[in-house]
């Protein structure tokens, strides 16, 4: 079996992409937790039965003869040896994998139940329905958004500045969430803020805020050049 570097991705976004398209292909199983940049080594030689640096034609191959395939995902922060950095494994099903009764690294969860949402600092990844057109069927896609809490966090703070009557700060606000993945879960949220944030401005006899323009949320660059394992 040909083997391949561990990499890690190049900013939040890229690590998003790469679970989101992860857990489309059907790697609905995960686990993770927090290791040293030094042992990440010895994290992929505990668990042999995973083959975490397996290319392409080895996980084909593992896929024909009912075995699992599990990808080691990195968080992007990568510096010192002994620097702890967010990790987590995502699984198909099948032998072998996180679903086996094997030697298992944590406790693991399916992405696809509500208790067991895959989420990395303030996102969760989830199912949501793409819009509908008449006369098709409804499809579901996976998407990031923000987290219940984080969204009332946000909700909460711009509550406080349209109170205050404070459009500067409103619209400081909202440059900062201009900044976030624009995953289409995280899209509608914005927009739903800055919705309410508008009614709530009217309501209070000033004039609503102009249209939010997002940046469009484009494919990244994975990997991190200056790192592997």
């Amino acid at each position: 079996m040909a083997n391949l570097s561990i990499k890690a991705p190049r900013n939040m976004t890229a690590l998003m992409q790469h679970m989101q398209r992860l857990v489309t292909t059907g790697h609905h199983y995960w686990t993770g937790g927090r290791i040293a940049m030094r042992h990440i080594l010895k994290l992929i030689d505990k668990y042999p039965d995973f083959a975490l640096q397996a290319d392409a034609p080895a996980r084909a191959y593992r896929k024909r003869t009912g075995r699992a395939s599990v990808h080691l995902v990195l968080h992007p922060v990568v510096s010192t040896n002994d620097m702890d950095i967010p990790w987590w494994m995502l699984s198909t099903g099948g032998k072998l994998g996180l679903t086996s009764d094997i030697n298992l690294p944590g406790k693991v969860h399916d992405a696809r139940t509500l208790e067991g949402r895959l989420w990395s600092d303030d996102y969760e990844l989830m199912q949501l329905e793409k819009n509908y057109i008449a006369g098709k069927p409804k499809t579901m896609t996976w998407t990031w958004r923000m987290t219940p809490a984080r969204f009332r966090e946000w909700q909460a703070l711009l509550i406080e500045r349209v109170k205050a009557r404070d459009i500067k700060s409103v619209m400081a606000v909202f440059d900062l969430l201009r900044e976030m993945p624009q995953f289409a879960g995280v899209r509608s949220q914005v927009l739903r803020l800055h919705f309410d944030a508008s009614r709530m401005l009217v309501k209070l006899g000033m004039p609503g805020l102009v249209p939010l323009d997002l940046p469009v949320m484009r494919m990244q660059k994975l990997w991190h050049e200056d790192f592997e394992v």
